[in-house]
């Protein structure tokens, strides 16, 4: 129960970074197709700087990490390599449409491999991150690195007002 829990933590933690991506640009401009890099001005409190670069509200985070319905919007399954079998991270599953998640540019298929330069190899570090969450300031800056269709990303958060 534990570990379930842990990782549906780490989904809205991982998702919370990734998800933004893919409804910023649909909400910005619903025809949006392209892979370059531009500025988006979104109405809600995700503004898109450049490629995989956000700034978010500090105060909304905030609140959609305090609902605990968040750790339903999204599952997630542990991912190894399937030649060693050592622990990468945590693969996104599912993703429910216009859920927080998704609206910080998470994706389905995205494994979630480190956040601020920490492994997530475990459920301690897991069960750290979404503590760490908690304590989001503005001005503060995060990052979430994922393998994205067998290629490293990384995802980036600077917290405002």
């Amino acid at each position: 129960m534990k570990q379930l829990f842990a990782i549906k933590l780490l989904v809205v933690a991982m998702a919370f970074a990734m998800t933004i991506l893919s409804f910023a640009q649909k909400q910005a401009n619903p025809s949006y197709k392209s892979t370059k890099s531009r500025s988006v001005k979104l109405s809600g409190p995700v503004k898109k700087i450049r490629a995989n670069v956000y700034e978010i509200s500090a105060k909304w985070f905030h609140k959609e990490i305090s609902d605990p319905q968040l750790l339903f919007q999204a599952s997630t399954s542990v991912y190894r390599d399937g030649r060693t079998k050592k622990f990468l991270g945590y693969k996104i599953d599912h993703i429910e449409k216009n859920s927080t998640l998704a609206t910080m540019g998470v994706q389905i298929g995205d494994i979630v491999v480190e956040m601020n330069g920490t492994p997530l190899n475990s459920l301690v570090m897991l069960q750290a991150m979404y503590v760490s969450l908690q304590e989001v300031t503005p001005g503060s800056k995060h990052s979430l690195k994922v393998i994205r269709n067998f290629k490293n990303a990384e995802l980036k958060y600077h917290f405002v007002n």
